[in-house]
């Protein structure tokens, strides 16, 4: 299996709801997720313990539709404290192999129209 694209620097609108989105593919044709999981986890740095942000099935702001494992922020974006760092997201099949979907810089920018 492959990923759209290996590191995918990611933009959100403080405030918006806003969806991310990597098709899994085998032999060029979308893969097949049901009962899959996603987890992804944003974190100031790569070596930082703490947490910034969970994207995440468990969640509710991370799944697998068509093909595709998607993560989305929401109007509670415009809470978060931080304003930049990296992220990873990894897919996790029903027998518990993990996927490393997409990776890459995050940051968090005002809307104008607010």
């Amino acid at each position: 299996m492959q990923r759209a694209r290996a590191v995918t620097p990611i933009v959100v609108r403080r405030g918006t709801t806003q969806q991310f989105g990597w098709p899994i593919l085998r032999a060029g044709q979308r893969v097949a997720l049901d009962g899959w999981t996603v987890r992804a986890l944003v974190r100031a740095s790569i070596d930082a313990t703490e947490v910034l942000h969970e994207f995440s099935t468990a969640e509710g702001n991370a799944r697998t539709e068509n093909g595709y494992v998607l993560i989305e922020s929401n109007v509670d974006s415009e809470t978060w404290p931080w304003e930049t760092g990296v992220y990873d997201v990894h897919a996790t099949d029903p027998d518990g192999n993990v996927l490393h979907v997409a990776e890459g810089p995050i940051k968090l920018r005002k809307s104008v129209t607010r």
